[in-house]
């Protein structure tokens, strides 16, 4: 196995453990009534990072952008390990590039702002720069050859099942909720709306 076949598998590896935090932090994000997803460690509980103000981006939780980040350049990175074609190893060097600067913006801010470090939010940051750093040398900052027809599609076709996986989450997310204000609405003297 080559060296950049080792650190392709490593930076899938990562990916996933990536995706599973993103996933995770959708469950430990306390909901009245039900029980959440705790990493037991009270020095990095997620209640404070994942409540806070910076947590949604237009009423969308963060863990939903976390796990179309990484189904899009896991997907992208997957197309050019089969087909070796450069479309596909800019589009993942691009989308794991930006990010690295949204984690670091967000960590900072889960550090310096909130100073509420949180277990399955620093799980996504170590995923995340440790496929950057994995995946350096393979980057390719500028497009190599013109996009064919069946380039774009393929690249449709990849971005939609990051969106569907994406929305998969999103919409878990809002059940959650909606359950948790329909066991608060069953206490006595409480309305649903």
């Amino acid at each position: 196995m080559n060296n950049s076949r080792i650190r392709i598998f490593a930076a899938h590896v990562f990916g996933l453990v990536g995706a599973a935090a993103s996933v995770a932090t959708i469950y430990a994000t306390p909901a009245e009534g039900l029980p959440k997803l705790t990493c037991g460690l009270t020095a990095l509980d997620c209640t404070a990072a994942l409540t806070s103000e910076f947590s949604k981006i237009a009423g969308i939780p963060l863990g939903v952008f976390g796990l179309f980040y990484f189904a899009s350049w896991s997907l992208n990175l997957r197309a050019y390990q089969r087909t070796g074609d450069p479309v596909y190893r800019w589009t993942f060097s691009w989308v794991t590039l930006v990010g690295a600067v949204c984690s670091l913006t967000l960590g900072t801010i889960m550090f310096f702002v909130l100073r509420a470090p949180c277990l399955y939010c620093l799980i996504i940051h170590i995923s995340n720069f440790s496929t950057v750093a994995l995946l350096w040398p393979l980057m390719q900052i500028r497009p190599k050859g013109r996009p064919t027809t069946d380039n774009l599609w393929h690249f449709a076709a990849l971005s939609a099942i990051a969106v569907m996986a994406a929305m998969i989450l999103f919409l878990a997310s809002e059940n959650r909720n909606l359950h948790a204000k329909l066991i608060d609405s069953a206490k006595p003297g409480k309305t649903l709306f």
